[in-house]
Parts: structure tokens; C-alpha cells; sequence
């Protein structure tokens, strides 16, 4: 091949390259803003994360979504961390004052059902539903109730709820 060949060559297997770098970084930034568990956007007032084995994190949509994670594993209560719904920030599961069942649930939103076979179908059971929001403080809790309903249950309460089997109809 002639030097002038060659370097279109080049040129172009880099520009492949930088193309497909970009990919799997903004791939990878989309996967992580993802929750583990359901692949519902991760709001950040909301989140739930748990310390795995070998200090990985895994973030999780919701406390909802969080602590069925938890029973699930089995992983320890220590290190598992609510999002103040308030302030956003973090703080351990196990001293957030939580509502259940309010009429707020950011990861209820219509979902795109589809089989293998393009057909779509019907949702019919939610692993967020119903919600549950984490706070630091009672009051925040207790105006947040006033305006969107529910209940304030503490964490012990919460797993029992998320325990018990539906309610049949």
C-alpha cells in the first residue's frame, strides 16, 4: 500500500474507535442512573442503596424497591441507606421515618410491556407499588401526609408490610 492509502486507513480505524469508546462510556452513565433491581430511572430524593460484599453499591429506584432487595439477599440492615425525600440526602435505612402508600410514586408511570413477540401486554403487578418515602424528620413526614396521603410506618413496620402477601380482591 501507498503512504497515501494508508493514512485514510488510519484515520478512519481511529475515528472507529473513538466512536465506539463513546458508546460504552455514555452506555455505562445510563446503566448506572438505572436501578438494579426493576431498571426504573434512579431519582435522586428517592434512592435506596445497599452496601454489597467487596464495597460495591447498588442503587435502587425507591425504598420500596430497596428493601425487597434486602429481604431478598438477606444482606444486613447496617448497610442499607434511605434518601431523605426532602433534602436528598443519605441516611441509614433503619432510622427513616417512612410513608406507605401516599399518592406520590415516581416510579409509577406507564409502562412499555411487550412479550418476545412485540405483542403488548398488560402490567399487572408493580414491585414499587405502593410507595414508600423515606424522610429524616417526623414533621416532613407528617406535611408531606397532610398533602399526599398515607400512612407513616417505621422501617420494622415497612418490612412487615412488604412481607405479608397482597390482599386478595
Amino acid at each position: 500500500m501507498t503512504k497515501h492509502r494508508i493514512v485514510p486507513v488510519i484515520i478512519m480505524c481511529v475515528l472507529i474507535v473513538i466512536g465506539a469508546s463513546v458508546f460504552f462510556i455514555e452506555k455505562k452513565d445510563v446503566q448506572a442512573s438505572l436501578c438494579s433491581e426493576c431498571g426504573r430511572d434512579i431519582h435522586p430524593n428517592w434512592a435506596f442503596s445497599i452496601l454489597q460484599p467487596g464495597h460495591k453499591t447498588e442503587t435502587l429506584c425507591c425504598p420500596h424497591c430497596g428493601i425487597l432487595t434486602l429481604l431478598a439477599q438477606g444482606v444486613p440492615l447496617v448497610q442499607a441507606r434511605a434518601t431523605d425525600f426532602v433534602t436528598g440526602k443519605p441516611l441509614p435505612a433503619d432510622q427513616a421515618i417512612y410513608v406507605w402508600a401516599s399518592d406520590v410514586n415516581h416510579c409509577a408511570r406507564p409502562q412499555k410491556v411487550t412479550q418476545f413477540d412485540r405483542q403488548p401486554m398488560e402490567l399487572v403487578f408493580d414491585r414499587c407499588f405502593p410507595s414508600v418515602v423515606a424522610f429524616q424528620r417526623q414533621v416532613d413526614a407528617e406535611t408531606f401526609v397532610k398533602e399526599h396521603n398515607g400512612e407513616i410506618r417505621n422501617y420494622n413496620e415497612i418490612v412487615q408490610l412488604l412481607k405479608e402477601p397482597p390482599a386478595a380482591h
